[in-house]
């Protein structure tokens, strides 16, 4: 209890402190910068929370070279297995990139965190309304579109396992019609720090972040593009359930 505590406690300082001083300069700014600079003030929170702590991020490459040489103005699509409340501040961190991400609509009624994941481009998805969960998934595709790299949690909901058939395949909706590339990602430890539907939070924890190989969707086959859902959920389940 004492670790939610703290992590909460220091959440609302740090946030309060830049919400206050940095919030309004977004509005000065143009779109593509304003959310880019949200972006960066993302990460340092995340950063400030996870040293709180004492949580270690460990990042893995399968090709470090391919994710060095992609380009955000060609869309890029982070899938990702879902396991914490941390998992956000943990990728925020871990991937060398300005992110944003596809999260559940309840996350913008969060305190100040809320505030700055919409002005850093993310979108808040209603799964239980379909005719605004298509319209929160064409909101992520141009801003994919526009440069800034999404992640995207297609199992819906925070699980510490993962078997067969776990991913909507509506939520490949987004790198299909964006035509961007999708880079597979596999969360490991994070919920350590905090279980999938718990609410104690753990120190001295390390986590694991392994960015598989960039797939380019516009080099795929229209029988490929179908099948996208089920090889890239297949590549991220073997990595996970490896010991």
């Amino acid at each position: 209890m004492f670790g939610l505590i703290l992590v909460t406690g220091i959440g609302f300082i740090t946030f309060s402190f830049i919400t206050i001083f940095y919030f309004p300069k977004i509005s000065k700014m143009k779109e593509y910068e304003g959310i880019k600079y949200a972006r960066k003030k993302l990460k340092i929170f995340s950063s400030i929370v996870l040293k709180s702590i004492r949580a270690e991020v460990i990042t893995i490459y399968e090709d470090e070279d391919d994710f060095k040489n992609l380009d955000s103005k060609d869309g890029i699509i982070f899938i990702s297995n879902h396991t914490s409340n941390f998992d956000i501040p943990t990728l925020t961190v871990g991937i060398p990139m300005d992110i944003g991400f596809v999260a559940k609509k309840e996350m913008k009624k969060w305190i100040f965190y809320g505030k700055w994941m919409e002005s850093s481009g993310s979108v808040f998805l209603d799964r239980e309304n379909p005719r605004k969960g298509i319209e929160g998934i064409n909101r992520a595709i141009k801003i994919v579109k526009k440069g800034h790299p999404i992640v995207i949690f297609p199992q819906g909901k925070r699980k510490d396992s993962f078997g067969e058939d776990e991913f909507k395949k509506g939520s490949f909706k987004l790198a299909v019609s964006s035509e961007g590339i999708v880079v597979p990602i596999v969360l490991k430890g994070v919920s350590k720090i905090q279980a999938p539907m718990g609410k104690l939070v753990s120190f001295n924890k390390k986590v694991t972040i392994y960015i598989g190989k960039g797939i380019k969707t516009k080099e795929l086959s229209k029988e490929e593009l179908k099948d996208l859902n089920r090889v890239v959920e297949e590549k991220i389940r073997i990595i996970f359930n490896k010991n």
